[in-house]
């Protein structure tokens, strides 16, 4: 029962290091994702939505 023991501690050691590992790695991609260039300036970005009344498009129609 002690080598099971052993083999989970282990194994959870293992499982740990892999998640640490991948998690530094997905933060310095995400850190050079924030340094690329997007081609425009976000600062002087303007956006707008617009939806439709969902009592009067409550269905999808199809053709004309």
């Amino acid at each position: 029962m002690g080598g099971f023991r052993t083999a989970l501690v282990a194994g959870e050691i293992a499982v740990a290091l892999v998640l640490l590992a991948t998690s530094g790695l997905f933060l310095r991609s995400f850190e050079k994702m924030l340094a690329v260039d997007l081609g425009f300036r976000p600062d002087h970005l303007l956006t707008a939505s617009y939806s439709l009344p969902e009592q009067q498009y409550t269905t999808q129609s199809v053709g004309g």
